[in-house]
């Protein structure tokens, strides 16, 4: 999409070989390789109003706004598009765990936070997350149910050479998590995927 970081996308299908039979998806993503569907009928037969155009994107805090005007009728649709990607990632199925792993990325600093929720009236709640080096491994397990900054003390073992983070959880929000680089402090948001089953 021009000037910004984003792509957009049109995927078009019909059911005959005719243009009136003809319905266009709006398609967004991130990388150009990771699609969400932003509306299913946004131009054809299907579609209350066929007759659209695109403006480029407006930056506003920490979101992309997206406005789609309606030539026909001169109406206006928003679209807003978080800049960091995430809202929450959590599991799928209420009855198995789940797992997230990191790349290898070098920890400077000993503290190391987490902003995570259980979600209210469930069983079996659970969040550890696990440290691992090519020779030392650490876990530590949360109790509280609710930390915009849950804050672990990591070993002196597993910093400064590469470390490879697990979250394990059940029943459970996990928002973000921030640590101390080698250079500067690091604000990771989780990956915008479903996280994979144990």
């Amino acid at each position: 999409y021009p000037n910004s970081p984003y792509y957009i996308g049109f995927p078009s299908h019909q059911n005959k070989d005719t243009r009136s039979s003809q319905t266009i998806t709006m398609i967004f993503s991130r990388n150009g390789q990771n699609w969400k569907i932003l509306k299913h009928r946004w131009l054809g037969q299907y579609s209350n109003s066929p007759e659209r155009f695109i403006p480029s994107l407006i930056e506003s805090n920490n979101k992309w706004l997206l406005y789609i005007n309606n030539v026909k009728d001169t109406s206006v649709e928003l679209y807003t598009i978080r800049k960091d990607g995430l809202a929450h990632i959590t599991t799928q199925n209420n009855n198995e765990d789940a797992w997230i792993l990191t790349k290898p990325t070098i920890i400077n600093g000993s503290e190391f936070s987490v902003n995570y929720q259980f979600i209210p009236h469930t069983t079996k709640q659970h969040l550890s997350i696990h440290f691992y080096t090519e020779t030392n491994y650490f876990t530590y397990q949360f109790i509280q149910s609710d930390q915009i900054a849950g804050k672990i003390t990591l070993p002196s073992n597993i910093l400064n050479i590469p470390c490879k983070i697990k979250f394990a959880f059940h029943n459970c929000y996990i928002y973000s998590y921030q640590y101390q680089s080698i250079t500067h402090p690091t604000k990771e948001k989780l990956p915008e995927k479903s996280a994979e089953k144990l």
